[in-house]
């Protein structure tokens, strides 16, 4: 049974329970929604300025952040541009929101229907549900989904198997359906498969699971539709719904509990489960009410702390690891105002500002400054402006005064918004990342020319929050037109414009908070041009010797670099003689050049025959097979185009 009851917690409703705290400990702050919130999900976070903007961070594999992506982020990312967000409540892993003209939004997770927009797709960014205006209170269970409307109607969606939306079935709804015909609810508590509300004449009333009793109506038999919880006095005031218990407070003060008792987590002095509600002591003076996952924590009104149930890891703080099924004072102090209860740690607020955590710390989450267990409330830092707090089941979130966020314990999913380490033991604080990542481009490995206009470029990027994987990089030719943004890679093959000159490209890259870089640049030269070579004088048959001199034209290209030469007709190659200066030609000779300029290209081969004679200038071994007969002549008319001799 205690593995049964832990892991259902977990899995499902320790956020509900989250979001109850919300409903009774946030505080407005001068900069964080319309009043300020923070709403957890299993590994997301969701939080509300002041100015009415949204965001959140955290994992985000089925959308549940709302940013339009299913990627993850470890620092907060605003859900669009609006400014009109007024409540938010975080489910296992989706979200559900209202905005100030009374409509309802939701995205995530919705395999059992939990965001109401009549589908079962997941969503990634904010979808209404309905058309309707009038929404005023929402509550995300596990994978389920309660709201009020404005004429006290109730209505709920998503996972139905034990009834806990209340609507006579077992059956999942993916869109909002009315809970009986009744107009005077007035708050809600989803847990994990059950729920709890309470109407304006103060009656309470459940529906869901009940196999330990959790819902109070004297039995232990689910139930499909609400029942009122069996008390003869209908003034309760405020409710939390546990996994499988539930804690709640009437306005005379009194304390009641029922459900799961394994650990004492009732307060009733025994472990047995109850299926209606048991007054916890004789005390008339309980405020407030903080159920964590085995573990209760409250507050008198004279500003004492009272803890109960499981205490495995020091989270009752009384000094002991020994659980508790009566609640227990928490040290002398009168001036605790506020608490928060985690998975197997506490957190809480004294009214001078000053922070303390007790309980389990293997990942930092009491934000001390180390990773050991305290059975005694220890305080955080030495700040007094703390304000409001919310634990999860491994971290801690917390406000100060001035508006800033602050937060410790487990991020390996990035629900603390810190970019930085997985794990945090101190608090730190939650900032807007608008640091742009840092990169490079370098284009044919540094490469001064090339002769063509496909070329490689070589990347590198860095962001001090965003992993690598997470980045993504967008190229243009003249940082006017870009390409669509691609995901991060080292390599890429890029297209330049063509025409030998000059050329840039320019690349920027986007971090996931998405801040896009300026463009980082490389230039290379560009030079598809083949040069020309020209001999001068031409060849021809001389009567004396000739000084030759080769010329290279590269055009709009490189520039020359070279010309290579041979004179033994054998074909030029940059192994050649290098031209340098003019060429003497003193006898017959057949001149081959060719020339390379700067980026590489190589030129065509010509050729240039030169034929030096004295008197007899027109006659020579042209054809080159040993003596002068008629058909040198024709290799001469071939060569020269002309049949005469030039005198």
């Amino acid at each position: 049974m205690e593995g049964k009851g832990r892991n259902r917690f977990f899995i499902h409703v320790r956020f509900s329970i989250l979001l109850t705290l919300f409903i009774f400990f946030v505080l407005p702050l001068s900069s964080w929604g319309t009043t300020p919130q923070i709403s957890s999900g299993h590994y997301h976070t969701i939080a509300l300025k002041s100015d009415g903007t949204l965001w959140a961070w955290g994992y985000n594999g089925y959308g549940q952040l709302g940013d339009g992506t299913n990627t993850s982020k470890n620092y907060p990312v605003q859900i669009g541009s609006d400014k009109n967000w007024v409540s938010i409540s975080a489910g296992g892993a989706h979200t559900i929101a209202l905005k100030s003209d009374g409509t309802l939004w939701a995205w995530g997770y919705n395999y059992y229907g939990q965001l109401g927009d009549g589908t079962n797709t997941n969503r990634n960014a904010p979808i209404q549900i309905g058309s309707a205006n009038d929404w005023v209170s929402i509550s995300a269970g596990g994978a389920h989904t309660i709201a009020l409307k404005s004429d006290g109607t109730l209505w709920a969606w998503g996972w139905n198997i034990y009834g806990q939306l209340g609507d006579g079935t077992n059956t999942n709804k993916n869109t909002p359906i009315q809970i009986g015909s009744d107009t005077d609810w007035v708050s809600i508590s989803a847990g994990g498969d059950h729920t709890i509300a309470l109407k304006s004449d103060g009656t309470l009333w459940a529906w869901g699971n009940n196999g330990f009793g959790q819902l109070g109506d004297g039995t232990n038999t689910g139930k499909y539709t609400p029942v009122q919880i069996t008390n003869v006095e209908n003034n309760w005031v405020s409710i939390s719904a546990g996994g499988d218990h539930t804690i709640a407070l009437k306005s005379d003060g009194t304390l009641w509990a029922w459900g799961w008792n394994y650990y004492g987590q009732l307060g009733d002095g025994t472990y047995t489960n109850r299926n209606t509600p048991v007054k916890i002591g004789s005390g008339t003076d309980w405020v407030s009410i903080s159920a964590g996952g085995d573990h209760t924590i409250a507050l008198k009104s004279d500003g004492t702390l009272w803890a109960w149930g499981y205490n495995g890891s020091g989270q009752l703080g009384d000094g002991t690891y020994t659980g508790k099924n009566a609640p227990i004072q928490i040290g002398i102090d009168n001036d605790w105002v506020s608490i928060s209860a985690g998975g197997d740690h506490t957190i809480a607020l004294k009214s001078d500002g000053t922070l303390w955590a007790w309980g389990r710390n293997y990942y930092g989450q009491l934000g001390d400054g180390t990773y050991t267990n305290r059975n005694t409330p220890v305080q955080i830092g030495s700040d007094k402006n703390w304000v409001s707090i919310s634990t999860g089941y491994y971290h801690t979130i917390a406000l100060k005064s001035d508006g800033t966020l602050w937060a410790w314990g487990y991020n390996g999913l990035g629900q603390l918004g810190d970019c930085k380490t997985p794990i945090r033991n101190a608090p730190v604080q939650i900032e807007i990342d608008t640091n742009a990542p840092t990169g490079s481009i370098i284009i044919n490995n540094g490469a001064t020319y090339t002769t063509t206009v496909s070329v490689t470029l070589n990347l590198l990027a860095s962001d001090d929050c965003t992993d690598e994987a997470w980045i993504e990089m967008k190229f243009s030719n003249d940082n006017i037109t870009y390409t669509e943004p691609e995901a991060y890679s080292t390599t890429k093959s890029w297209t330049l414009q063509s025409g030998d000159g000059m050329k840039t490209v320019y690349v920027k890259f986007k971090d996931n908070a998405g801040n896009w870089s300026t463009a980082y640049t490389d230039t290379i030269f560009l030079d598809e041009t083949n040069p020309a070579t020209n001999a001068s004088p031409a060849g021809g048959i001389y009567n004396t010797a000739q000084s030759v001199t080769l010329t290279c034209n590269d055009g709009a290209g490189s520039g020359c670099y070279k010309i290579y030469y041979t004179t033994d007709d054998s074909t030029p190659t940059t192994g050649s003689p290098v031209y340098s200066a003019p060429i003497n030609i003193t006898t017959t000779t057949i001149l081959k050049f060719m020339a390379v300029d700067l980026a590489g290209n190589q030129g065509s081969i010509k050729l240039e025959i030169y034929s030096i004679y004295g008197i007899d200038y027109c006659k020579g071994d042209f054809d080159h097979d040993g003596d002068v007969d008629g058909s040198d002549l024709a290799v001469f008319i071939k060569e020269f185009g002309r049949t005469n001799c030039p005198r």
